[in-house]
């Protein structure tokens, strides 16, 4: 049996941040409250929204809002090995609020944060990530989570212009959507007094051709990826993890399912953990399928502990 709230977003998120910033327990770096998703909510196991509207999640701690009219998302604490948060809406994109359905937990604002979860998503396309403490926005719009293959992934993100949440939203299309459907665990977020460093390999890992022209891509409208050759040119073993930067995507257009985004850089690693002189790796770049084309774009290769 599910409970049905239909409360404004922002008195649950104004709750959600007076019981995190207060009880959050200072001996853990984490300053997520139940951010392992142990503990039910005062609603219960399995919470209903409908829009527009707003209340806490299945999950203690978690708010969520439904802000497409006519919209609902559900979430449901699943126990096991690795507990998780089931999340389901079809409630897309909403131009009034700048926001999709979703859900999240604010936290005292931060100036430096890192960020990271692992998410499993079946059905939709979603964001998450920090959100700005300057203006309540989600700090990055170019990395998303499409379908996995039921696959579990992570996603890391770094950011030094200050945080106070971190929230999980539906995307495209905009209004009511077919359902979308994800799972979110282990959630993490750390403050810090800055980001761990990036170096740049160019002069060392370079794409196999100038320009680094795509060895392959598809243009499938559900799925548009490229791969790219990028090549140790160095006389030097170079030591991972190294992670190849995307930078200049045009207005609109994401990276599906990245490792992480860096100062709003999107990237994905290498699978190897290092890289030996004159060896290659072929990467693929996926992205959000919103339109039947690979996007323009650069990489820059970047080494560094994260």
């Amino acid at each position: 049996m599910f409970k049905t709230l239909t409360i404004s977003k922002a008195s649950a998120a104004a709750a959600a941040f007076v019981f995190s910033f207060a009880f959050a327990d200072v001996a853990r770096a984490n300053v997520l409250v139940n951010g392992d998703f142990t503990k039910v909510g005062p609603n219960g196991s399995l919470v209903c929204v409908t829009g527009s509207g707003a209340g806490w999640s299945a999950g203690a701690n978690w708010a969520q809002w439904a802000v497409v009219p006519g919209s609902y998302i559900c979430t449901e604490m699943e126990p096991g090995f690795i507990p998780r948060l089931h999340v389901w809406t079809n409630g897309g994109d909403w131009p009034p609020t700048h926001m999709g359905n979703g859900f999240g937990q604010s936290f005292g604002p931060l100036t430096c944060a890192t960020a990271s979860y692992w998410y499993n998503v079946t059905a939709g396309q979603i964001i998450g990530n920090l959100v700005r403490s300057d203006n309540g926005a989600l700090i990055s719009l170019n990395a998303v989570l499409k379908p996995t293959n039921n696959a579990w992934k992570q996603f890391k993100s770094f950011w030094n212009q200050g945080a106070e949440a971190l929230y999980f939203e539906t995307l495209t299309p905009v209004g009511i959507i077919p359902r979308a459907d994800y799972r979110i665990a282990v959630t993490d977020v750390e403050p810090c007094r800055i980001v761990p460093p990036a170096k740049d390999l160019s002069n060392y890992i370079t794409c196999a051709q100038p320009g680094c022209p795509p060895i392959s891509l598809s243009t499938d409208p559900e799925d548009p990826w490229e791969t790219i050759r990028v090549t140790n040119t160095s006389n030097l073993t170079i030591e991972g993890p190294i992670h190849v930067f995307i930078d200049g995507l045009p207005s609109g257009r994401a990276v599906a399912n990245p490792d992480g985004s860096y100062l709003d850089r999107p990237y994905v690693n290498l699978v190897s953990p290092s890289l030996e002189p004159g060896r290659s790796e072929n990467v693929t770049i996926h992205f959000d399928g919103s339109a039947s084309s690979v996007p323009s774009f650069r990489v820059q290769i970047n080494g560094g502990d994260f």
